[in-house]
């Protein structure tokens, strides 16, 4: 449903709700799928209390400052904090000293595929991107069936 008061010239936003933390975090995950397609505008992100938005903004007006400062750097927020690295290298695997995983990025367990779905879906980690049209071919099935 949409959240927020009706306001001229403004687009309020639409909460979804999922039955399970995987499939929140699966569409977490995929959101950035929306890229180059016609729902490029659409940006998915996780229901934050009031006190994570400001620590959230906080930590993107840091993140600016070091594009800024110092553009030939990746600059990124990891585990609440502002990280850098050498473009073109990936980051070591990173277990964070006293901050544990936000609640609203639960880790998606490994599993063994059990299904034909499954082990088809197993090599691309967002298999709902090409079912749900996301490559402008089919449109994305409707939340309510028409009967």
């Amino acid at each position: 449903h949409r959240v927020g008061a009706v306001r001229t010239g403004f687009v309020r936003p639409v909460k979804a709700t999922f039955h399970s933390n995987e499939t929140a975090a699966l569409a977490l995950k995929c959101g950035k799928n929306l890229r180059g397609t016609r729902y490029s505008k659409v940006y998915i992100s996780p229901d934050r209390t009031r006190e994570e938005r400001e620590e959230r903004k906080g930590l993107v007006s840091q993140l600016r400052e070091k594009i800024r400062s110092d553009p030939g750097q990746y600059h990124y927020i990891s585990y609440g904090t502002v990280c850098s690295r050498e473009r073109g290298t990936t980051p070591s695997p990173r277990t964070p000293a006293s901050t544990s995983q936000p609640s609203f990025s639960p880790s998606i367990p490994p599993s063994t595929p059990r299904t034909a779905l499954d082990r088809a879906s197993a090599s691309n980690p967002c298999p709902a991107s090409r079912r749900m049209g996301l490559a402008e071919q089919h449109r994305a099935p409707s939340p309510h069936p028409t009967s």
